[in-house]
């Protein structure tokens, strides 16, 4: 059963202080589960509360809250060996996609050495000076 949210008063009302303390938990929480997973299942999934010594865990898609579903026995294990978490019982896994989309660093652009050799062809046969220089400066990127 699911938990309306609630209003932004009441929580700003309980203080700011109280609010800080929860995201400073969710965090620990966090990061101990990610001490029990791969890195690649890590960076999908997150603690989102713990209640009843039950552990909720959000992850960003139906494929990683299955696979997560799928460790669940050794993932209750070693969060177990924590002493935090020594009473924990059970983990519930729920889907909460992600609002951002995550920024993928651009790969690196590789030159062969036979299209470096033709940039540098190309280059001897060009009266264009500047882009003469800017072609025999993107052959030497060759690997």
């Amino acid at each position: 059963m699911s938990r309306a949210p609630q209003p932004i008063r009441r929580v700003l009302s309980a203080g700011a202080a109280s609010l800080l303390e929860q995201v400073g938990w969710r965090r620990r929480l966090t990061a101990l589960l990610h001490d029990c997973l791969d890195s690649s299942l890590a960076v999908h999934v997150q603690a989102a509360n713990l209640r009843n010594n039950r552990l909720v865990i959000q992850a960003d898609s139906a494929a990683w809250a299955t696979r997560l579903r799928y460790l669940a026995p050794q993932l209750l294990s070693c969060l177990r060996s924590q002493p935090q978490l020594a009473q924990l019982v059970q983990l519930e896994v729920r889907i909460a996609p992600q609002t951002q989309v995550p920024i993928v660093p651009p790969r690196p652009m590789r030159l062969s050495a036979s299209n470096a050799r033709l940039l540098e062809a190309t280059a001897e046969c060009t009266q264009h000076a500047a882009l003469r220089a800017a072609l025999k400066r993107l052959s030497r990127r060759a690997r």
